[in-house]
């Protein structure tokens, strides 16, 4: 059923729930400014380890005081998938509300693997047909993308940077019209990049983080916020966009240990840093399940200055 919408000039008619395609390079503050998202789930590259951005923030950090992410590690297609499904059943508990898949390049170049092995182990197979792959890469992450915006939290894919090369511009590092064609179905593109500047206080050289809003020396950048975001945002965090875009606050959550233990064992990829772990609920007691629709459709000035 079709529900509309009336639109009124001067008013905001934006949704309380924003989504984000963050990307730079190594170190340019990507995770630490997801890591400043509200009650927030992180879906990390086990391999990688970027939660360790996190456990160097302070307190302060975070958006709300002392109460940090929870992080689940995955380390192939399989328990990428089984997280998303994770995901959605916290999201829709009332738990979760801000997911991060850290980062969108591991999960783009980790899919692409999984389904290269199953062509190549099938029977009588001749070879990979790597351009169909590529459009098939293309639309599962698309499919992806529509199915884990419908969910009613903030979501935040962080990407590498791909420089702008042959006339083209740079973007997230996504193989052919995926860097281009993903982030548009974003509200917000922020390029990350970090450069040093002399304090003029001190007159000491310091490292400045900041996220471009707009496009910025041939990287891609933008958002839907009608020029309500300052570019650049230098050290950019939930709050301060939030404060820009008018967005509601967001109480603090928490998901219950029975909840986190149970994931964690349920993971393909198991063990689980139980120090990256944010508090759990006081009451914690074991809960059934959500129904998916992700369980069908994807499996068919801060003290820590770092990345």
């Amino acid at each position: 059923m079709i529900q509309p919408i009336r639109i009124k000039s001067g008013t905001s008619t934006m949704t309380q729930f924003r989504t984000f395609c963050s990307y730079g390079d190594t170190r340019t503050g990507k995770t630490r400014f997801a890591g400043t998202f509200p009650n927030a789930l992180f879906i990390s590259d086990a391999s990688e380890r970027g939660w360790t951005t996190l456990e160097h923030m302070a307190e302060t950090d975070f958006y709300h005081p002392g109460h940090g992410p929870v992080i689940l590690p995955v380390s192939n297609q399989t328990a990428m998938n089984h997280a998303l499904v994770i995901a959605e059943d916290w999201v829709r508990r009332g738990w979760i509300s801000s997911v991060v898949i850290d980062s969108l390049t591991f999960y783009a170049e980790s899919w692409y693997q999984h389904e290269l092995q199953k062509m190549l182990a099938a029977p009588g197979s001749k070879g990979p047909d790597v351009r169909s792959l590529y459009g098939a890469l293309g639309n599962h992450l698309s499919n992806t993308r529509q199915i884990v915006h419908s969910w009613p939290c903030h979501v935040v894919w962080l990407a590498l940077a791909s420089a702008p090369a042959d006339g083209e511009s740079g973007g997230p590092m996504l193989t052919g019209k995926s860097k281009h064609r993903f982030p548009a179905g974003c509200d917000h593109i922020f390029y990350h990049r970090r450069y040093e500047a002399v304090d003029p206080d001190t007159q000491q050289p310091v490292m400045v983080f900041e996220a471009r809003t707009q496009p910025y020396d041939r990287y891609i950048g933008g958002g839907r916020d009608n020029g309500l975001l300052p570019d650049p945002l230098v050290w950019p965090t939930f709050r301060t966009v939030a404060e820009l875009l008018s967005l509601p606050e967001f109480p603090a959550t928490s998901v219950p240990d029975s909840a986190i233990s149970n994931a964690v064992a349920s993971l393909p990829n198991r063990p689980m840093p139980t120090s990256v772990i944010a508090p759990a609920a006081a009451n914690s007691t074991p809960t059934a399940p959500v129904a998916s629709s992700t369980a069908a459709a994807v499996t068919r000035r801060p003290a820590a200055r770092s990345r």
